[in-house]
């Protein structure tokens, strides 16, 4: 239904402020990106720089797979593409869990038909690597799973190795 004789809102123009992000995205672009030129979907550059983006991938993981390749999204998302191609169905993986991420890691594991084996640690608090390596040396895991900064606690965990 139309409002007639309405006067039109007045809305002041969108003008965010420059800043640091220091959490997940959006993340501010820089200045030069947004005056460079627009590269249309149809435009043989669209196509070639995701190809050496893969290329450079490769060298840095120094592998030949054609499957090695950026995905856009948050630090979920890279922890999905992860145990995705990490655990299989029916297969132990053991998730040391420290706050909500280890707890989401365990949930992605489960969607996957894996069977996460959790090291069960004090939220907010480092993980016990003497605990987490009984585990791991208790099941057939392959892989183990731990979250090195645990933002949902505002933890940073300084592993150097865990053998």
């Amino acid at each position: 239904m139309a409002i007639k004789n309405a006067a039109a809102p007045t809305i002041a123009p969108l003008d965010p402020l420059s800043r640091i992000l220091l959490g997940p995205g959006p993340s501010p672009v820089d200045d030069r990106a947004m005056g460079a030129p627009l590269v249309g979907h149809l435009n043989p550059l669209f196509v070639k720089t995701p190809d050496e983006v893969q290329e450079l991938w490769r060298y840095v993981f120094e592998t030949n797979s054609r499957w090695t390749m950026p995905i856009s999204g948050a630090s979920s998302a890279g922890m999905e593409v992860a145990i995705m191609n990490l655990a299989g169905p029916d297969e132990e993986i053991v998730i040391c869990i420290s706050g909500y991420f280890g707890e989401r890691m365990h949930d992605m594991a489960l969607r996957v038909g894996a069977r996460p084996i959790r090291v069960e640690c004090e939220w907010g608090g480092p993980v016990d690597l003497e605990k987490a390596r009984k585990v791991w040396r208790e099941s057939n895991a392959r892989v183990l799973f731990a979250v090195h900064a645990e933002t949902s606690t505002a933890t940073r965990f300084g592993y150097d190795h865990a053998d």
